[in-house]
């Protein structure tokens, strides 16, 4: 994580490319997933709330690595390439997982953004998928409240409206979570918050020791 951040600052100057190409909002997500916590990395999320486009992977590949002195001539090839309009509008929604290092990292990201004249939101820990819903939602409105939020109350409605559907014999209104330590211990707790007491979850590694540590 610490080699990283002229990385996130470049991947913030891409994703406000990709975004003008694409006339939408596109979503940051800074983690390493099921890695340790010393490891770090970045997710572009497209406007649907889907993976970057595979033929962007290859772009993001080639500026993380090219050298400074060649980094303007680059980013003027990928303007040149997709005819992308300097002037069009570009948003970006950032969030970052409980590593250490996803802070400075998400600042290095944010500073790219800003350089290449992009509107920012950065929500700060979230979970992944909680910002692939807030990308989603903010190009799809019909789709559900671009806040976390919105995220947990429509899981939460969909939880309920299961629930009281038919075939319940089976149920057994508790779960036991492993955390592994991660963002997805606060996200569950608050989860369960909306489950009107429908779902205990239990969370083991919530948090007080090492990130996906064995």
């Amino acid at each position: 994580a610490e080699v990283l951040d002229h990385v996130l600052y470049r991947m913030g100057i891409l994703t406000v490319l990709r975004s003008k190409v694409k006339n939408a909002v596109i979503g940051m997500m800074i983690t390493a997933s099921h890695n340790e916590e010393p490891d770090n990395g970045v997710k572009i999320v497209d406007p649907a709330g889907e993976m970057l486009e595979s033929s962007w992977e290859a772009i993001a590949t080639e500026l993380a690595n090219v050298p400074d002195a060649e980094l303007t001539a680059t980013l003027k090839k990928i303007i040149n390439e997709h005819k992308i309009n300097a002037d069009a509008p570009a948003n970006v929604i950032v969030g970052r997982d409980t590593r250490e290092s996803g802070f400075s990292l998400s600042r290095a990201a944010i500073d790219g953004v800003n350089a290449a004249n992009g509107s920012i939101k950065d929500f700060g820990v979230i979970t992944t998928p909680q910002l692939h819903y807030l990308v989603a939602c903010s190009n799809d409105p019909s789709y559900g409240e671009p806040t976390v939020e919105g995220y947990f109350s429509k899981l939460a409605d969909a939880f309920l409206k299961v629930k009281e559907g038919k075939n319940r014999d089976a149920y057994v209104g508790e779960i036991y979570l492993d955390a592994a330590n991660g963002v997805g211990a606060p996200a569950a707790k608050e989860f369960q918050n909306l489950l009107e007491g429908k779902l205990c979850i239990r969370v083991f590694n919530d948090g007080n020791g090492a990130l996906n540590n064995k």
